[in-house]
């Protein structure tokens, strides 16, 4: 089974990245097939609201996010990772999830598995684990609307500067667990 990695961050191997490559570390040694896609590796478009995607089942922007359609339609888990700016996710993570809409069919059934799973990963530099819960728990309903089966999300606090996340040796074992777990599930 395919399990996705998405990393919303702009900084390439930064906090957020090492954590999301952490579960499909472990989820790949439990035999799962992994694949990350980071938006630091290049430009997604946001959505422009044309509703192609509702007349024809794709959407009209040919970028990067045509191969994590792809990869979200065969999978069984995506990863969703973002670090909080400004108390929500990053407007490159944003863009990614809008254009998530073109999965979705018109009655608002998801054009990928039932039963997909979503974990989320937030990172963020405030050192409160709850903070930002209200808009952690927005993301699920979000997610869960679109047809996902929404796991708890795994926060990482004072994770500031890049490789700050190197300091936190537990999380790090623990989502390396989680996606071993998740990939025993598949």
């Amino acid at each position: 089974m395919v399990i996705v990695g998405i990393s919303g961050s702009p900084r390439r191997k930064g906090n957020t990245e090492r954590l999301v490559s952490e579960v499909l570390e472990g989820a790949t040694e439990a035999g799962g097939e992994a694949m990350l896609f980071s938006v630091a590796d290049g430009d997604i478009a946001g959505c422009t609201g044309c509703m192609r995607c509702r007349r024809v089942p794709r959407c009209s922007i040919d970028d990067r996010m045509t191969l994590i359609y792809d990869a979200v339609v065969k999978a069984g888990v995506v990863v969703f990772s973002t670090p909080v700016y400004m108390g929500q996710m990053t407007s490159q993570a944003k863009a990614v999830v809008d254009r998530l809409y073109a999965l979705l069919n018109n009655d608002g059934t998801p054009r990928f598995r039932q039963g997909t799973i979503l974990l989320p990963l937030f990172t963020q530099a405030q050192e409160s684990l709850e903070l930002y819960s209200p808009y952690f728990n927005l993301c699920d309903d979000l997610f869960t609307h679109m047809g996902f089966d929404v796991m708890a999300p795994v926060v990482a606090g004072g994770t500031r500067m890049k490789g700050e996340i190197e300091s936190q040796k537990e999380l790090l074992a623990s989502a390396r667990e989680m996606g071993r777990k998740i990939g025993d599930r598949l």
